[in-house]
C-alpha cells in the first residue's frame, strides 16, 4: 500500500487509535495524565497572569519614565527663559529713563512717556518666537 492511498490513512488512523485507547486502559498512563494536567495547567495559568502583569507594570513605568524625563526637560528650558527674562527686567530696571520715569511722581512723567514703551517694545521685539510681558508696578 502507497501512502497516497486513502485506505492506507484509515489503517493508520486505526492503529493510532488503537494504539492510544490501549495505552489509556493502563492505570500508569492515567496516573502520569492526571499528574501532568494537575501541574501543567496551574503552571501555564500562573505564567500567562504573571506576564500580563508585568507586561502592564513595565508599559507603565516607560510610560511615566518618559513623561517624567519629558517634564524635567521642559522645567529645565522654562528656568533658563524665567533666567534671562529676570535678567532683562534688572537690565531695564537699572536704566536710568525707567528709574526717572518711575521716581517722578510730580508730573514731569510726560517727559519720558514716549521713550519708556519704546524701551520696553523694543526689549520684547527682540524675542520673535516668545511672547512676554512686562509689567510695572508703581
Amino acid at each position: 500500500m502507497r501512502t497516497g492511498d486513502p485506505r492506507f490513512w484509515c489503517e493508520a488512523a486505526r492503529f493510532v487509535g488503537a494504539t492510544l485507547a490501549r495505552m489509556l486502559r493502563r492505570i500508569s498512563t492515567k496516573w502520569l495524565l492526571a499528574v501532568l494536567v494537575s501541574i501543567a495547567v496551574p503552571f501555564v495559568g500562573y505564567s500567562l497572569y504573571v506576564n500580563q502583569k508585568v507586561t502592564d507594570r513595565l508599559a507603565r513605568d516607560v510610560v511615566r519614565f518618559s513623561l517624567i524625563s519629558q517634564a524635567a526637560d521642559l522645567a529645565t528650558r522654562v528656568d533658563g527663559k524665567v533666567a534671562e527674562r529676570l535678567g532683562d527686567a534688572a537690565m531695564l530696571a537699572e536704566s536710568p529713563v525707567v528709574d526717572w520715569f518711575v521716581g517722578n511722581e510730580d508730573g514731569a512723567r510726560t517727559d519720558f512717556q514716549d521713550s519708556v514703551p519704546q524701551l520696553f517694545d523694543g526689549q520684547v521685539s527682540q524675542y520673535v518666537d516668545d511672547s512676554y510681558v512686562f509689567a510695572l508696578d508703581t
